[in-house]
């Protein structure tokens, strides 16, 4: 069955209607993945060492919250009842490079319930990347596409950032 091509118009509202998310969400557009590999997090480690990224802001969501909805990044940032900002230096800065090294993702077909989130935030408060996890740390969207990942992430939230 042969499917048709889309049409002009419908793509230019296709990616309007993506900008005007991704300026709704506060953060540039997320670098597109290569067709082979997806591989996220080097960019991020990239952005830290070159002192583009120099603080974070950590959203932390109760693993007792649950809802009969899923949780977005925009929902956990609004009913967020943690919040913490810190600048990347020292131990955190050092450890969060090595969690980011370690962390492995592979792009998944769903997204999950966000119960923490980090924002990566330039010297003037911008926010360049946004990963957020699930309460198990194995499911997670990071520069909006949903991800499947390893825990060194989420390892290093749970000992900076846990309640």
């Amino acid at each position: 069955m042969a499917t048709k091509p889309m049409t002009l118009s419908k793509l230019k509202t296709l990616l309007a209607f993506f900008l005007v998310t991704v300026i709704a969400a506060g953060c540039q557009a997320p670098r597109a993945p290569s067709t082979t590999s997806f591989a996220p997090f080097p960019q991020i480690v990239r952005d830290i060492e070159a002192a583009q990224v120099s603080e974070v802001a950590v959203y932390f969501l109760p693993y007792s919250f649950s809802g009969f909805v899923t949780i977005s990044p925009s929902d956990l940032i609004a009913l967020s009842r943690r919040t913490v900002r810190r600048e990347l230096r020292g131990e955190l800065r050092l450890e969060l490079l090595h969690a980011l090294v370690d962390t492995k993702a592979r792009q998944n077909d769903w997204a999950p319930d966000c119960h923490w989130g980090i924002r990566f935030l330039s010297p003037k408060g911008v926010c360049l990347h946004e990963v957020y996890l699930d309460s198990a740390g194995k499911h997670g969207i990071v520069n909006n596409l949903p991800v499947k990942v390893n825990r060194p992430l989420y390892r290093w939230l749970e000992k900076y950032f846990s309640t």
